[in-house]
């Protein structure tokens, strides 16, 4: 039972409805999906059958659909616009030191207010999402952000889990 509840629940179809459902932008996750169906499943069997062989089946999927999202988002790259008016060569910085990632920047102008800002361009996996936007906050709380998901990118962009 235990071995049917972890590998014929955790994986397969689930997966695939997982994607579709991030790719709607629906917010979830495929783990999360993943971990919301099993949860559902594992109260009912719960019920039904053994708690221990359940209690051991959900600390499995609980690992598994982390790691899941860890490399779905892994292979979903992104481009970050950010627009400041911080020192473009702080903000480089603390995006190079704590992401270590290259980055691009120049200078512009807003067309509405017609004062000076900084553009900065860099690209990141989506798993690297949420910890650019603390060093960016972190230098600039009122930083502009823009962002494109599942762009191409040619050259030495070095995929990572950290």
């Amino acid at each position: 039972l235990g071995l049917m509840l972890t590998s014929g629940c955790s994986g397969g179809g689930l997966d695939i409805i997982g994607l579709w459902l991030t790719k709607r932008g629906s917010g979830f996750s495929v783990g999360r999906f993943s971990m919301g169906f099993n949860v559902v499943l594992y109260a009912l069997c719960a019920v039904l059958f053994n708690v221990q062989t359940v209690v051991y089946s959900v600390i499995y999927m609980v690992f598994s659909a982390l790691f899941v999202d860890r490399g779905h988002q892994q292979n979903i790259n992104a481009q970050a616009m950010i627009f400041t008016k911080a020192e473009p060569t702080e903000m480089a910085q603390a995006i190079m030191g704590r992401l270590g990632r290259g980055l691009t920047y120049w200078e512009g102008k807003g067309a509405y207010t017609g004062n000076d800002i900084h553009i900065l361009c860099v690209c990141i996996s989506k798993f690297e999402e949420s910890e650019l936007r603390e060093v960016v906050y972190a230098v600039d709380e009122g930083a502009f952000f823009t962002m494109q998901e599942g762009i191409r990118i040619n050259g030495n962009f070095v995929k990572k889990l950290s």
